[in-house]
């Protein structure tokens, strides 16, 4: 028997359950590993390219060695509404059971001989970053990520860490985000990794629950990146593969011409009634062209001129309240001046 504090077990379950494929392929990754050595409680979940090992402390550590595979989703499931501050765990006659408040919960188990393997080698520190400034970064990114999977370098998020700051680098080939955090006891030379969607998207739900994630690098037949939270917990990712676009080339190194700040609520009021009035006035505009003797791409043409026109009018207008200002591009590509 071992008795568990109930919130940390929620908690751990929770966080496990989001590397549990929701259309698995293999029906041994819809377990985790329950696996308790020398006293200690580890739990384990796996998507084959990420693996989340988190630590489970308990008032009365067992004197035997456990270790079996659970549903994940069906144990947490089990102790999700649960209201007692602490639940009993009775492993026994091939039988997984959970008691509280005097009911009993009754978990399949079967053997872990068939669950995937963990990486593990020697460890290579690369530097902490704030988890804070780790989170809104990758949130910040991951909207920018390709949607094809068959390009795996515009697929992944390119984390750089460096002595005293990180960067986050997300792209499309059509949009571009690049945010920067603290760091700090990085490597002397710039690290550079890729990672996974997934492995993003994780990190980003994970990193909140620690004031620094540390970052290093296990290498045995091939490298992976290992972030170690504050409470013990580790997340062992694959790295991305191929070569991501050299972004650099696309930031402006010589000083802005200006630079305009805005309310981004107040830029999206403005462009959506823009919108809805160029819903309305577009075939007026493309009709009065067309009736000119105008081509029909032309006649579209200056129609979504007019309307780019009134967009950045409405934008200098309700958000810059300046006037005038540049806007970064007009529909051409070029830099055209906003009049008030």
């Amino acid at each position: 028997m071992s008795v568990i504090n109930t919130n940390q077990l929620k908690s751990a379950l929770e966080r496990l359950c989001l590397l549990v494929p929701k259309r698995g392929t293999l029906p041994v990754l819809e377990n985790l590993r329950w696996r308790v050595v020398k006293g200690h409680l580890d739990l384990t979940a796996t998507d084959l390219d990420n693996s989340l090992i988190i630590p489970v402390p308990w008032p009365a550590p067992p004197t035997l060695n456990v270790d079996v595979l659970v549903p994940a989703k069906d144990l947490y499931q089990a102790v999700k509404t649960e209201t007692a501050p602490t639940v009993e765990i009775k492993i026994h006659d091939r039988k997984f059971e959970v008691h509280a408040n005097k009911r009993m919960i009754e978990v399949p188990f079967v053997e872990p001989k068939n669950f995937p393997r963990i990486p593990d080698g020697e460890l290579s520190f690369r530097g902490h970053m704030l988890s804070s400034a780790l989170e809104a970064a990758l949130n910040k990114a991951l909207f920018c990520l390709s949607a094809e999977s068959t390009r795996y370098s515009t697929d992944a998020i390119k984390l750089e860490v460096r002595e005293s700051k990180f960067r986050v680098v997300g792209t499309d080939g059509h949009r571009l985000s690049v945010v920067e955090g603290a760091a700090k006891n990085g490597a002397t030379s710039e690290f550079s990794t890729l990672l996974l969607r997934s492995t993003a998207s994780i990190l980003s739900k994970l990193s909140g629950e620690s004031a620094w994630v540390k970052l290093s690098t296990c290498r045995e037949e091939t490298e992976h990146n290992l972030f170690l939270l504050s409470d013990g917990s580790m997340l062992i990712a694959r790295p991305g593969q191929g070569q991501f676009p050299n972004y650099e080339k696309v930031i402006p190194k010589a000083p802005l011409e200006s630079r305009v700040v805005f309310q981004r609520d107040e830029l999206l009021d403005s462009m959506n009634m823009r919108m809805d009035a160029w819903q309305e006035r577009w075939p007026f505009d493309f009709e009065r062209e067309y009736r000119k003797g105008t081509d029909p791409d032309a006649a579209a043409e200056k129609a979504n001129r007019f309307w780019w026109h009134e967009l950045n009018k409405a934008i200098n207008q309700n958000c810059l309240k300046m006037p005038d200002c540049w806007l970064p591009r007009n529909h051409n590509g070029d830099r055209q001046p906003v009049e008030g």
